[in-house]
């Protein structure tokens, strides 16, 4: 799996990893306050879930608690591998149906974001590394293990 040294050019991992947690914690909070009213009980669920999540996260990296930052990896690979789903399936409505370029700006904007995920991902995955490894890395880039 592919592993980065720093985050974003110039954080460190552990702070690249608090970051990350601490955006989307507050991205979780405001999307369940923003929907609370007409959230069903599968979003509420989520938003919960994303939530607990996000703050294990922010505890693994101020604590270095290897297993908080797992529990973090878990849910995100799962919404990962959902949003690529999702991304397949509009690209075939797209396809199939003939949307137009409404919808393909849709579609483009949902595939940066992805990558963003999968970045972030990378990024908490380069620092769960390195609390199982028991240490840091002086290197900078991104290297393949």
């Amino acid at each position: 799996m592919c592993r980065v040294n720093n985050c974003c050019f110039f954080l460190d991992l552990e702070r690249g990893a608090l970051a990350i947690g601490i955006t989307y914690l507050v991205l979780a909070v405001l999307t369940l306050l923003s929907n609370f009213g007409g959230l069903n009980l599968v979003g509420l669920v989520e938003a919960i879930v994303l939530i607990a999540a996000n703050v294990l996260l922010i505890l693994g990296s101020k604590q270095r608690k290897s297993l908080y930052v797992l529990i973090w990896m878990i849910v995100t690979l799962i919404v990962i591998v959902l949003s690529v789903i999702s991304l397949i399936l509009a690209i075939i409505a797209i396809i199939s149906d003939n949307h137009g370029s409404g919808v393909l700006g849709g579609i483009i904007m949902y595939a940066l974001t992805l990558a963003l995920q999968i970045y972030f991902f990378i990024v908490v995955y380069s620092f769960y590394q390195e609390l199982k490894e028991g240490g840091g890395s002086a290197n900078i880039g991104m290297r393949a293990v």
